[in-house]
């Protein structure tokens, strides 16, 4: 029987609940199994970037106790910087992968029938096409996309697809503010691990038109459940 690559517990009993939303996150931007020193670097960063916001948000919070690790307030403001920059460039790239290679192959699994997205058939490579003007990129790049965009997202796109999916189902959030509710929103974050198990389920049944000969395996997947 085949198990996920890897189960990622989203402890949300946790006293910071920045932290739950931190651990979601920088496994999305990061999910390899080489990256495992950048996804803790990238979590502790978003970390020290929600007890700032929320200190300067809040100055009866900020000047009472709270319990989160003195580690997050040791890192530098450059390092910090670099982290975001590269973290959130990341998740950009899974939240475009979510939108042209999951959504797609799901609607059109749904629907039991061929469908366009965009004037095209639905495939790997017209979809890729697509993802072109997403990340501002030059026609000759599909092949970029495949194998710099598509490929790294596959062990989380079941889960970056439920965050797109969550976020247009709720209009009044904004996308740029996406990370920011996953953060502070405890009853949010769990809704999209939900959806996230329930699209890593679907996978198996999307394989045959979205990835025939190199089909996303259960091995190769993250799970993220709510602990």
């Amino acid at each position: 029987m085949n198990v996920p690559r890897e189960t990622i517990n989203i402890n949300q009993s946790t006293a910071s609940t920045f932290e739950a939303g931190a651990v979601f996150l920088a496994t999305l931007a990061h999910p390899g199994i080489s990256e495992e020193r950048i996804r803790q670097r990238f979590f502790a960063v978003l970390c020290r970037e929600a007890i700032k916001q929320r200190a300067a948000e809040d100055e009866e919070w900020a000047s009472a106790p709270q319990p989160f690790r003195p580690a997050y307030s040791t890192i530098g403001d450059e390092t910090a910087a670099d982290a975001m920059k590269a973290g959130f460039t990341q998740l950009d790239r899974r939240f475009v992968a979510a939108e042209r290679l999951f959504m797609p192959f799901a609607k059109q699994h749904v629907v039991g029938r061929p469908i366009t997205v965009g004037g095209f058939a639905v495939n790997v490579n017209n979809m890729a096409n697509l993802a072109l003007g997403d990340l501002n990129l030059g026609a000759g790049s599909i092949g970029y996309v495949k194998s710099q965009v598509f490929k790294p997202s596959r062990p989380v796109l079941h889960a970056a697809a439920a965050l797109v999916y969550f976020q247009k189902t709720h209009t009044a959030i904004d996308p740029g503010d996406i990370a920011r509710v996953m953060l502070y929103d405890a009853e949010a974050l769990a809704r999209v691990v939900q959806i996230a198990e329930e699209y890593r389920q679907l996978l198996p049944l999307l394989n045959d038109t979205m990835s025939p000969r190199n089909p996303i395996l259960e091995a190769e997947t993250v799970q993220f459940v709510l602990g």
